[in-house]
């Protein structure tokens, strides 16, 4: 059983991270005829008592109430959708940034995605995949692509997915603004203790956001790379003395795909007061260790309790 001080620790700090997303879910239609619209109390076969937060995560992921992203099943329905020619171009990809190829969306104007929803494409990223290996043996199933679309769809960040010129598959979905935390100027000068309290926060923050979504939308963001958290100044720390830790506590996560995240049950969602704290105690554990070594390489030498 974990130590109860961690817990109040934790509970305490749940409340921190309500503040009100400024994105809006896109109303698409639930993929397959399959989503759940509903929660019942259906009672669990993993106990909680006397296990670890691994023992339980583990267990849950073999009960299969949680399933990885990237081992999704998709329908026959989903698969015919995701062959659906759309109407991009060349032109329409910006700078790049990672395999698969994540590209701003060029042009002026709006792109207009599923159910007709229009959104300007200036506030839009293109993922681009390869289904069959590339020079570097990378490819992604079609069921990891569409296992992405469906959470992304989840989480409201789906706009539109098919195939390009090319007839590779893509994703279109919201851009998200952000710096990673190495790149925060506020960080990066700070002092080492600072600096110290600033990646406890931090790294509290990105694992009680992903289980704030993972109740409330039925995804679990566990691909907790620093590079797939984001931070911003709001516009009152702007031209003022930063608060440090407020800079590092509202996080956005990014990257919704195949590896190391997970769809959540509905029996599991239904106990979110149990599972919430288990959640962020296993990303914790699992991210704490990452984030020091990605941070060493930087010469930056911290030790987080």
């Amino acid at each position: 059983m974990l130590p109860i001080f961690k817990y109040i620790h934790i509970c305490l700090f749940l409340s921190a991270l309500t503040a009100p997303s400024a994105v809006q879910p896109v109303p698409l239609p639930a993929p397959g005829g399959h989503e759940q619209t509903s929660v019942q109390h259906v009672p669990l076969p993993v106990p909680i008592d006397g296990k670890t937060p691994k023992q339980v995560i583990d267990e849950l992921i073999e009960e299969n109430l949680l399933r990885e992203v990237g081992k999704y099943k998709p329908t026959p329905e989903e698969k015919h959708e995701l062959s659906k020619k759309l109407s991009l171009s060349s032109e329409d990809y910006g700078a790049s940034y990672t395999n698969p190829v994540v590209s701003r969306m060029d042009g002026s104007g709006e792109y207009e995605g599923r159910d007709d929803f229009k959104v300007n494409k200036k506030d839009l990223v293109i993922k681009t995949f390869n289904t069959d290996n590339d020079r570097y043996g990378w490819r992604t199933s079609i069921a990891a692509i569409l296992g992405e679309v469906r959470a992304l769809r989840k989480v409201g960040d789906l706009v539109d997915f098919g195939t390009n010129w090319e007839d590779k598959s893509v994703i279109i979905m919201r851009r998200k603004d952000g710096l990673y935390l190495t790149q925060l100027g506020d960080f990066l000068s700070s002092k080492p203790e600072v600096q110290q309290k600033m990646v406890e926060k931090a790294l509290l923050s990105t694992c009680t956001k992903a289980a704030t979504i993972a109740f409330e939308h039925g995804v679990w963001h566990n691909d907790n790379d620093l590079e797939n958290v984001l931070f911003h100044k709001s516009e009152e720390q702007v031209g003022s003395v930063v608060d440090h830790m407020k800079l590092v506590s509202y996080p956005t996560l990014i990257d919704f795909g195949e590896f190391y995240n997970y769809f959540v049950e509905p029996q599991v969602v239904a106990r979110a007061k149990e599972y919430q704290g288990i959640f962020i105690e296993y990303c914790l554990s699992q991210w704490r260790p990452n984030w020091l070594v990605d941070l060493a390489e930087l010469n930056i030498h911290l030790k987080l309790e």
